[in-house]
């Protein structure tokens, strides 16, 4: 059997490259992968150990794709590393376990992944701070630079010989692999007695890397490219209202509060001030809006002229307040003066419904590309029909009544015996009571007497539950789904199955563990008993028979993998690299609280996180900081605003991974969810 040539793969992979990803003027332009038009694509490339070489750095071969693999596992480890690294600096962790002696990770674990200290194992390279992890990605990546840079002209014919290669060097990939590379050469060869803060940041960039994977990623790069295309017009109108209403609530603020005593902030003020001890009442504030402290002992200095200021003492510092206002929040709002509370209520009236405008726009437009898409792909799951849910039983099915097993099938399953329904509701009934003696079982003060008749209560109704799990595995055999050998343990794994099991299995492990069945007090002591006990809510689950709600989400997530991996990389990715700048900027903030909420990068992404979600519990940020939560309100405001304006049928995707595209792709899926007559009793 003849060995394909490089160029035969190559052209075999170009039906899933185009299926992958579509070619945008946005990706036409900027990407360094792909970026060519067809009429531009160097396709009469001899086959040569260049086009090998190609080949496999384009992940068109089988060694090409392990290659791929590794860079992938190999950039996780470095944001992994980074992430975790931020943990063990002394200076802003004080942990026992994260000091650099007689902590978790001394001085060996610090040069082999984190690099945090000059003076580690690796000293004697006398390249400043680094790690074996930091070189040897540096060595890899150093490399693949230079042999994509070699074969640039077999990409495209625009990137031959010398000027070619210059041509080559500021497309986005080529940025994006220089971003990961070049700021640890300057570190250890040009700035080496220099701690730039921001070039670990940059290292996080190697994130983009993982959007050469098989071009899947860089769909959501030409998502936005056709939104914007399609949507520039009335899309420039809505931002000219919005930048418009941003400018003016700023400047009513400015003129509201600029002499309001309440909205003083000493919270940044030097050592020499107690902030905690500042009576702002006794502050004075001048005509040209600088706050003088002194008289409330905190004078000021030549270093610091003004260690307390008004947070509304200028437009530019008014409208960092006024847009966390337009997202919705309103940090100091017990502050606001008269004035400033109509400004407040006219912005919660008025310009939020404005300002959402540019979001819902963009939200209808990725709804319209999508929907494109699917439709010039000719959909396959879209073709199938609408989602159908018939539970875990055969629809209709009825068994012989003859058999005993039959019977109990036709009782428990079918629900066609008389008295079949009636035991189903007292089984739901018994449910719902469980639930709530769970809650009161967690109640401080509870009687003993109580408690007995709240364990008694539960004995019974697992032992109920216990039998009719029994009965149902029993039965289960009779329904053509499971009538063969290893069909009972096929049903075992079902959904509803595994939620019988549930109803009864966490008390049967208290059991174990404790060793107490009645008991007059709960005993809160032990937290395994406690995480034992609450799962006995899961229980709840076993509505899922009538609703169908969860069987039928997993069908749509499995209907629309592709979108919801694009847009999960894209907010993970915009998650993670806002936490890690927020990091770098926030972590010696003057304002101990916002410093303290950024001393690591873990403690970073809690509160990226929740300004993802729409929230903003701090405000004091220095300016890097305020243009960045600034970006991620707009995004919050994106996804929560823009997501009302998609038709969905459930609310179920969370702000995060709200963005555009899965939120409308789940949407029309749900839209199609039908439930088979008489399946809600399967």
């Amino acid at each position: 059997m003849p060995v394909p040539t490089a160029l035969e793969l190559m052209s075999g992979s170009a039906d899933r490259q185009e299926a992958a990803s579509e070619d945008t003027p946005l990706l036409a332009a900027g990407r360094g992968r792909g970026a060519s038009s067809p009429n531009t694509t160097a396709t009469s490339t001899p086959t040569t150990s260049r086009a090998n070489l190609f080949a496999f750095l384009e992940a068109k071969t089988p060694a090409g794709l392990k290659y791929e693999t590794f860079i992938i596992v190999l950039i996780l480890i470095n944001v992994a590393a980074f992430i975790a690294g931020s943990l063990f600096i002394p200076k802003y962790n004080t942990e026992a376990w994260a000091a650099r002696d007689g902590g978790i990770c001394g001085n060996l674990c610090d040069s082999l992944w984190f690099g945090n200290f000059g003076d580690n194992a690796l000293q004697f390279l006398g390249i400043g701070s680094t790690s074996v992890l930091e070189i040897f990605t540096v060595a890899v990546f150093t490399v693949e630079y230079l042999l994509r840079l070699c074969t640039a002209d077999l990409e495209d014919t625009r990137y031959q010989g010398w000027t070619g290669r210059l041509r080559f060097i500021p497309t986005f990939f080529s940025m994006i692999d220089l971003a990961s590379t070049v700021p640890f050469y300057i570190d250890s060869f040009i700035l080496t007695h220099s701690d730039i803060e921001a070039s670990s940041f940059l290292r996080m960039f190697r994130l983009l890397r993982m959007m050469r994977v098989e071009g899947r990623y860089d769909t959501a790069l030409t998502m936005i490219d056709d939104v914007y295309r399609q949507q520039k017009a009335v899309l420039g109108t809505a931002l000219f209202v919005g930048v418009t209403t941003w400018m003016t609530v700023s400047a009513l603020y400015y003129t509201a509060e600029r002499r309001n005593l309440d909205m003083i902030y000493c919270g940044a003020a030097p050592d020499y001030c107690n902030a905690d001890t500042i009576n702002v009442q006794d502050c004075i504030i001048d005509e040209w809006g600088i706050t003088n402290c002194t008289a409330a002992g905190c004078p000021g200095t030549v270093e610091n002229p003004e260690p307390c200021y008004n947070l509304f003492n200028s437009i530019p510092m008014a409208s960092y307040y006024a847009l966390l206002n337009l997202f919705g929040e309103f940090p100091v709002a017990t502050q606001h003066s008269s004035a400033g509370q109509i400004v407040g209520t006219l912005t919660a009236v008025v310009a939020v419904a404005v300002f959402a405008l540019p979001a819902g726009i963009i939200g209808n437009g990725f709804e319209d590309v999508i929907a494109a898409r699917k439709a010039a792909n000719g959909n396959a799951n879209r073709a199938a029909g609408p989602i159908v849910e018939e539970g875990g039983m055969t629809l209709g099915f009825v068994a012989n009544d003859r058999t005993r097993r039959g019977r109990v099938y036709n009782f428990l399953h079918g629900l066609t015996v008389p008295g079949a329904v009636s035991f189903d509701y007292f089984i739901n009934a018994l449910v719902v009571a469980t639930a709530f003696t769970f809650m009161l079982d967690t109640v401080y003060g509870v009687s003993g007497r109580i408690h007995v008749v709240l364990d008694s209560l539960e004995l019974i109704s697992v032992t109920i539950f216990t039998v009719e799990y029994c009965l149902r595995l029993y039965s289960a055999g009779e329904d053509p789904k499971y009538n063969h050998a290893g069909g009972r343990l096929r049903y075992m794994t079902t959904f509803l199955s595994l939620v019988d099991l549930l109803s009864f299995l966490p008390f049967c492990l208290e059991v174990f563990w404790t060793g107490k069945v009645i008991t007059a007090r709960s005993d809160s002591s032990s937290t395994w008993s406690n995480l034992v006990k609450s799962l006995r809510l899961l229980r709840i689950l076993r509505f899922e028979r009538y609703t169908h709600a969860f069987t039928s989400f997993d069908d749509v997530i499995s209907r629309n993998l592709d979108v919801l991996t694009v847009t999960a990389f894209s907010a993970l990715l915009l998650w993670i690299l806002f936490a890690a700048f927020l990091y770098i900027t926030e972590r010696d903030n003057p304002d101990d609280e916002v410093a303290s909420n950024y001393s690591t990068v873990p403690n970073s992404m809690w509160v990226t996180l929740l300004n993802l979600a729409g929230e903003s519990p701090l405000c004091q940020y220095s300016g890097a900081g305020k243009v960045a939560t600034g970006i991620l309100g707009l995004f919050a405001t994106g996804c929560v605003k823009g997501a009302d304006t998609i038709p969905l049928s459930y609310k179920t995707v969370d702000s995060l991974t709200c963005c555009y595209s899965f939120a409308s792709a789940v949407s029309l899926e749900f839209q199609s969810v039908s439930w088979a007559p008489g399946s809600k009793r399967l």
